[in-house]
């Protein structure tokens, strides 16, 4: 049985992965001529500087690491716990953590982010389901209206799912935050961004697959309603029994299918489908180390603005590099 995928980004190297443990025969095509798609990394100058994704939220305990387990490949990780992160204004730093928090918020309302947050650590599935359809902003107001634990959520809502937090879910939130507490494992791999897409990559060579840079596909062929292969722009044909596209939905339905194919009120969903925000990210290459911590969140306003979001900055292996 072969499989084409459109699109190297981790999503569509992950599965290629692992439908070629299965045996399936996996032909991956991309338009770009590197791997990674927003999870990618480059050489400038002697540095390494990674494209969009720096941070794997769960790390080796997460799906990055599920796979490479299943796949067997390997990936080194810097834990971001040692030392543990920090929260830094210009006159103070604090753990960041519920108790550096705590210095931050007046007593009555650190009680109602303890609150919060208890709710949330202990919270069954059938709760946070019910959550799903309730935006994260709406449900945080309910314990407080303190407008620097809003800044706070904003800060984790805002980098983990690149929308604000009146847009988020609830229960996606909760979701999330209990299972990388309950892992403690957020890192960084060494060697960059680009060393998951390489481990997939491998793991998908390894087993009889194929990998086609600089190939885009321009057009899915459709006969008597069914997909059976595609066209690239240089005028190549593929055929296959089954296709996943991990192309922008939009793109995919859009462009690739056409709306012809597919029902109406299916194209008029996707239409309707709006872009998560962006982020701009300054990398910086310095001559020395400067400082041992992996992770660190900096403001440069007091509480008296916390609709200014912290800034992240985050650090190499050998902190020569930070990324914020």
């Amino acid at each position: 049985m072969r499989c084409i995928i459109i699109g190297a980004g981790i999503g569509g190297l992950s599965i290629g992965a692992l439908l070629a443990k299965e045996g399936v025969e996996v032909l991956v095509l991309e338009k770009n001529e590197v791997l990674g798609g927003r999870c990618t990394s480059y050489e400038k100058g002697g540095y390494l500087v990674d494209l969009g994704l720096h941070i794997f939220m769960r790390g080796p305990k997460g799906p990055v690491g599920e796979i490479c387990n299943r796949i067997g490949k390997k990936i080194d990780w810097n834990l971001l716990r040692d030392p543990r992160p920090i929260i830094k204004f210009p006159d103070r730093k604090f753990e960041y953590s519920i108790k550096g928090l705590s210095n931050l918020i007046p007593k009555e309302e650190m009680n109602k982010a303890a609150e919060l947050f208890m709710n949330l650590l202990e919270m069954r599935d059938e709760e946070i389901k019910s959550l799903d359809h309730v935006d994260l902003k709406s449900w945080v107001s309910k314990f407080t209206k303190d407008k620097f634990i809003h800044f706070f959520i904003q800060g984790i809502c805002g980098p983990d799912f690149g929308i604000p937090s009146d847009v988020a879910s609830a229960g996606e939130f909760v979701r999330c935050l209990k299972e990388i507490d309950a892992d403690k494992s957020s890192a960084y791999p060494s060697g960059g961004c680009i060393s998951v897409p390489k481990a997939y990559a491998e793991g998908i060579k390894e087993m009889g697959g194929k990998i086609l840079l600089g190939k885009e596909v321009s057009k899915i062929i459709i006969e008597d309603g069914k997909a059976t292969g595609v066209e690239t722009k240089e005028g190549d044909f593929f055929q296959f029994d089954f296709l996943i596209s991990n192309a922008d939905i939009k793109h995919t339905v859009l462009n690739l299918i056409r709306e012809k194919y597919l029902p109406k009120e299916y194209v008029l969903r996707v239409k309707g489908l709006k872009y998560a925000g962006c982020a701009l990210v300054l990398n910086l290459g310095l001559a020395k180390k400067v400082t041992d911590q992996k992770l660190i969140l900096y403001s440069p306003t007091a509480r008296a603005r916390p609709d200014i979001a912290f800034q992240g900055f985050q650090t190499s292996e050998d902190a020569r590099t930070l990324k914020c």
